[in-house]
């Protein structure tokens, strides 16, 4: 598909160091790296100083294989099982896909019903990141992850598997934490997040700096910087 791509495409925008990557790789063009951004709608004057109690863990995306929701469910098994928070923290979901009846089925069926949400399709995201405590992300692998960006623009601090697009954007420790595709992980980093009020606050901080860096305005820039030179070189005086 690519040699057909090279046929009409003058460049390619990459928008994170995996993508331009891959490109790379395969594309004879130029390729420009110009990363996401979050909307200006979602901003935040300051950092969280503490989670709430129950703690309330936000998810958005759509239902797909790539996000990998059937971790989050056995996540929120994890926690309750080994009795890891009380009151057992309550995880929201928001976003529709094909796969959404069989995963609120999968719910039912682990007696989840109390603690996990699937809540569908929402034009409310940036409600739901006010009102929440964390940001969850276990996704098999990202490009870059606006919702992400997003939250972190929120002041929610991150907890994310460690996979390509999540590392780029979570410095752990910093801005959150990153964990293996494994539910006990991710739900021990839950806990210490719930647990350590200074952790908590620190990561909350670390995620509005962070998000600083990837401001709407950058992005748009980047794009009529490029969009200009392309038509210089397409239009020669």
């Amino acid at each position: 598909l690519f040699r057909l791509f090279d046929r009409v495409a003058s460049a390619y925008v990459a928008i994170s160091r995996d993508t331009q990557t891959i490109l790379g790789q395969y594309v004879r063009r130029p390729v420009v790296m110009i990363v996401n951004a979050a909307g200006r709608g979602f901003a935040c004057d300051a950092p969280k100083a503490a989670p709430s109690s129950p703690l309330r863990i936000l998810s958005v995306g759509t239902i797909s294989d790539q996000k990998n929701y059937p971790l989050l469910i056995a996540t929120a098994q994890a926690i309750r099982d080994r009795g890891l928070i009380n009151p057992l923290p309550e995880f929201l979901v928001a976003g529709n896909g094909a796969d959404l009846g069989k995963l609120r089925d999968s719910v039912a069926a682990a007696g989840l019903q109390g603690q996990v949400q699937f809540l569908g399709e929402r034009s409310d995201v940036r409600t739901l990141m006010q009102s929440a405590d964390l940001y969850l992300n276990t996704s098999r692998y990202e490009g870059m992850p606006i919702a992400l960006l997003e939250a972190m623009r929120m002041a929610l601090p991150i907890v994310a598997t460690d996979v390509a697009g999540n590392k780029e954007l979570v410095i752990a420790g910093q801005t959150g934490l990153l964990e293996a595709e494994d539910p006990q992980a991710l739900a021990s980093a839950i806990q210490s997040l719930a647990n350590d009020t200074g952790l908590y606050a620190r990561l909350s901080q670390g995620a509005l700096v962070r998000a600083d860096e990837y401001s709407i305005g950058t992005a748009a820039a980047h794009h009529l910087k490029l969009y200009g030179s392309l038509s210089k070189s397409s239009n020669p005086e």
